[in-house]
């Protein structure tokens, strides 16, 4: 949807599930593009059209989780957090309490652990207000960029044993990896990305760069951020991070290229084994099981099939005949096996599934509704 500088409806966009949206006949002017996606939110996408123009534009939209879990209190057990949009973001602790922690619903938000200390800090992208990041410990945001971003996430590019922050600015500056500890930007690529993700691709303990740049580029790897190497031509409908063979510390590639193929799981660099034939609404990754080191997928295939879970990457279970707005995981109880939260609109609300199968509703609202 476009929206003009006075917040009017000023179009459409329209898709063919590459993850390509195409605008036409766009009057001349400024707008905010936004896309509603089946499993979250588009981060915003800032449109210039020439004066007396319209235009034919595609535009590259990448998805804003709105439920995120992570240890933000530093106590060993996972938190929910929350945009709520209208509401804010708040987070949800493992003692039951919801609490606000900034009444301005961010266009994005992601967590790392940027200091390294066991902490989850909350880095959020609040469009003209800039990117800034929230500490449990002072209790207070501060500044990271003051420039708004296309995408982020967090991991530990540089290999300090600290969570880093890549961010893509779009074509104005490219994407950039931020180094906490040294408080240094280091610049990655000028090309715009699809989606970027973070693997340990050749298995030395390092996350390098895993990034879908369309259909120019397909599928490429920046290995210990010096090596580019192609994963694979075409472009994804989206990448997961998992670990679904045994006796290795590689990741593994788990990659939804739509209808046409389906999903692929890339096993330690080198392999490719088919999981399923259908197109996922969205790819979860958990451990389900607590007696195995193999990561499970909980795929959720949309209302045909509901949500399912492949696990120790031989079989099938039914996680809920239901298919959801949002699904996440993480270890809320400090028991061995990973919990869902999940998020099934309007009518249910956010229910958290405990590794025993046990459903309970933690809020009857829903943050994608």
């Amino acid at each position: 949807v476009l929206t003009d500088a006075n917040g009017k409806l000023a179009g459409f966009a329209d898709t063919d599930e590459t993850g390509t949206y195409h605008l036409y006949n766009v009057p001349a002017g400024n707008y905010q593009a936004q896309a509603r996606f089946e499993g979250s939110n588009s981060n915003s996408y800032k449109l210039s059209v020439a004066d007396g123009q319209t235009v034919t534009q595609d535009l590259t939209f990448t998805t804003e989780e709105l439920i995120v879990v992570g240890d933000v209190d530093g106590n060993g057990l996972d938190d929910i957090v929350v945009n709520f949009g209208n509401y804010g973001i708040m987070v949800y602790y493992d003692n039951g309490n919801w609490v606000s922690l900034n009444a301005i619903s961010p266009d994005l938000f992601v967590l790392g652990d940027i200091d390294g200390d066991g902490a989850k800090e909350v880095i959020g992208d609040f469009g003209q207000y800039g990117i800034l990041k929230y500490d449990y410990d002072t209790n207070n945001w501060t500044m990271v960029n003051p420039v708004s971003s296309k995408f982020m996430l967090t991991g530990d590019v540089v290999g300090d044993t600290k969570d880093d922050i890549i961010i893509d600015f779009g074509s104005a500056y490219g994407i950039l990896v931020y180094d906490n500890g040294t408080d240094t930007w280091t610049p990655i690529n000028q090309v715009n990305s699809k989606s970027i993700t973070l693997a340990d691709i050749d298995g030395n303990g390092k996350k390098d760069l895993v990034i879908d740049f369309g259909d120019a580029y397909g599928i490429c790897a920046y290995v210990n951020g010096t090596t580019w190497q192609s994963i694979n031509a075409a472009s994804a409908k989206s990448i997961a991070v998992a670990r679904i063979d045994t006796g290795n510390v590689q990741d593994d590639l788990v990659i939804d290229f739509g209808d046409v193929y389906g999903i692929y799981a890339y096993i330690n660099g080198a392999t490719w084994q088919f999981i399923n034939g259908a197109s996922a609404k969205s790819i979860t990754v958990a451990n389900l099981d607590a007696g195995s080191n193999q990561d499970d997928l909980v795929i959720d295939f949309g209302d045909a099939y509901g949500t399912l879970a492949f696990v120790n990457n031989a079989n099938w279970e039914v996680i809920n005949g239901a298919s959801a707005m949002d699904v996440t995981a993480g270890n809320l109880n400090g028991n061995a096996g990973d919990d869902l939260v999940v998020d099934f609109g309007p009518q249910y609300g956010m229910l958290v599934r405990t590794e025993d199968g046990n459903w309970t509703q933690i809020n009857a609202e829903s943050p994608n509704a």
